[in-house]
Parts: structure tokens; sequence; C-alpha cells
């Protein structure tokens, strides 16, 4: 029994493997890249045009009206914003053994990356970045940010799993669809997550490289960012629209949890946002308040974006440009008369009648 088990891993992974290589293969060719872009932009046109649908029922007039006028909602923005690199930024430098003043800008706009362009094209910009202002080899370097988004997958993973787990067992959210079946969904939930820790223990040593205890920790420090990033958002929506119940939004944050883990879903607040408005009247949340406090968020989300992406490339420049050499070929070339005479005096600096017998 345990051979067959084995042989039929094996084959599972060869076939993985192979699949994985062929798509790859694939997403590389100008068809698949093409392909790719077409289906990620007609997605977001999809979601863009299906909101503007939605905010027009509503109507602009009662949203604009509506638009969150209390400065903690913005100063919470900034909070959420923020929250995301200031925790990446302390895990890399526990990693790098760097200054978290030096991490926290390339963090920044790697974040920017992952979030406006695609998933895991900030890793690509950061493994360039740390390439050029770190003194590591590339395989050190591309093994640090592997494990390092591994334990945030990870930490993202348990939390989406623990948090769902006692909201449903709890009765604190409720989903209609899953009343008659919730037992079942939470014994998946469990068995996975016995499932990846014992494929985590098993091939531990083969697939990080960092140690134990920094794996543990940082899983630890990405868990509970988690767990203040959600406490925020909650608290942000309850700021905005106080007289909806505290229950509900726990229920639109199980939501947009869900909608989260969702892989290769571009603008993923965008499609949230559509989600939530759908549901709105069905849990008795004013339409025009949840849709200016969630477009409000994005336009933000967005717009600080593109800003501090801007800002972060300029530092990048200006510091590369401070740094940087002196070009030698820029130095102006000496005079003709002077480089004659510098020859004269080389020649008469060596001639064989100033040659001392005893230096031959």
């Amino acid at each position: 029994m345990p051979g067959s088990l084995s042989s039929l891993y094996h084959r599972l992974t060869g076939w993985v493997t192979h699949l994985k290589e062929r798509v790859e293969t694939w997403a590389g060719t100008t068809a698949g890249e093409w392909t790719l872009s077409i289906l990620r932009h007609g997605v977001t046109a999809a979601v863009i045009a299906y909101l503007a649908y939605q905010m027009t029922h509503i109507g602009w007039g009662r949203i604009w009206a509506a638009l969150p006028t209390t400065p903690w909602f913005y100063v919470l923005f900034l909070a959420l914003y923020f929250l995301l690199p200031i925790f990446q930024s302390i895990g890399y430098s526990i990693i790098w053994q760097r200054p978290f003043r030096t991490l926290f800008p390339p963090l920044l706009k790697s974040g920017v990356y992952n979030k406006e362009v695609l998933n895991y094209s900030g890793e690509m910009y950061l493994f360039s970045w740390a390439r050029a202002h770190l003194n590591l080899t590339d395989g050190e370097i591309a093994h640090h940010i592997k494990d390092n988004t591994i334990v945030s997958s990870v930490a993202s993973t348990s939390n989406a799993v623990v948090l769902l787990g006692i909201f449903l067992t709890t009765g604190m959210v409720t989903f209609p669809m899953l009343s008659d079946r919730t037992w079942i969904y939470m014994v998946a939930g469990v068995v996975g997550i016995i499932a990846i820790l014992a494929v985590g223990i098993r091939f531990w040593r083969s697939v990080f490289k960092l140690s134990g205890a920094l794996i543990l920790g940082l899983f630890g420090l990405y868990f509970g960012r988690l767990l203040l990033l959600q406490g925020l958002q909650v608290t942000q929506w309850a700021v905005a629209l106080p007289e909806v119940a505290v229950q509900t939004w726990l229920t639109f944050l199980a939501v947009q949890i869900i909608t989260k883990r969702i892989p290769l879903m571009p603008s993923q607040d965008l499609f949230f946002m559509a989600v939530g408005l759908e549901m709105a009247g069905a849990v008795q949340v004013p339409e025009a308040g949840l849709a200016g406090v969630l477009a409000v968020h994005s336009v933000l989300d967005k717009g600080l974006g593109l800003l501090l992406f801007a800002l972060v490339s300029w530092y990048d420049r200006n510091a590369s440009l401070s740094t940087s050499p002196p070009d030698d070929t820029d130095a102006p070339a000496p005079p003709e008369d002077a480089a004659e005479s510098a020859d004269l005096s080389t020649q008469d600096a060596v001639s064989p009648s100033e040659v001392s017998p005893s230096a031959s």
C-alpha cells in the first residue's frame, strides 16, 4: 500500500509539473501573451461596465451625496494602505539584515506592481532591486524571496480558513447557500490545513532555505498583519456607515476574503465592489452609502499607488545617478601640444646618457 501511494504521488507530481511547464511555455509565446492580456483586460472591462451599470441604477447624485465625510475614514485608509509594505519591510529586514528605511521604498513599489500590474510581478521587481543593491548571490536572493512569498501565502490561506471557520461555526456570518452544508466545508477546511502542514513538514528542507525559527517568526508576523488589516477594514466601514450592524460588516469581510482567494483575478477590489453592491439590498445596507465608501476607497487606492510608484521611481533614478561612477569617455581629451610635450619629457627621462650603470 505505501508503495502504491508513493507511485501515485510521483505520477501526480510529474503530471502537474509537466502541465505547468506546458502552460508556462505557452504563456511565454506571442499568442499566449496576447491571449492572457486580452483575458485580463476583458475581465477588468466587464467588471467596470457592470459597476457602471450598478452605480447608474443607484444614482450618481445619491452616491455623491453619500460619500464619507468623517476624517477617520481617510486616516484608516492610509493605515490600511501602508500596513503591507511596513510589515514586509520588517520581514525582509530580518531576512537580509538591512535597515527598515532602506527596504521600505522598493517594497512600496513592489506592492504597486502586484496590485496594478500582475500578481508576483512585484517579486520580479524586488529581485532586480536586490541584485543591484545587496551583496548577495542571485540564488540567495531568489530563495529568500521565494521563502518569504510562500510563508506569506500560507499565512493568508490559514487566516482565511480560520476566520471563515469561526464566522460560520459561531453564526457570526451566515450564507444561505451554505447553511445546510457548513459542517462539510469546515471538515474539508480542517483536512486541507492538516494536509498542507503534513506536506510542509515532509518537504521542509527541500522547499525552504531559511531556518525553521525564522519561517515560524515570519508566519506569525504575517498572520498578525492580516488580523490587524481585517480589524482596521471593518472599523473603516463602520465609521463611514455607523448605522449598519457590525455583524453585517463581518459578512462583507467574509466575502472580501473569498473574492481575494480567486487566482489570477485582475482588479480584485473592483470585483469585490461589484459583489458587495449586488448583496447590499439582501443585507439591508444603504446602496448609495456602500457605493460611495467602496468607490472612494478604490479611487484613493489606485491614485495613491500611482503617485507613490512615480515618487519611488524618481527616487531610484536620482539615487542611481548620484552613486554611478563617472564615465571616462566624458573626460576632455588632453590638448595635442600637451600630449607631445609629455612624450618628449618621457623620452628625456629615460635617455641612455642618464641611466646609471648599476641599474643595468
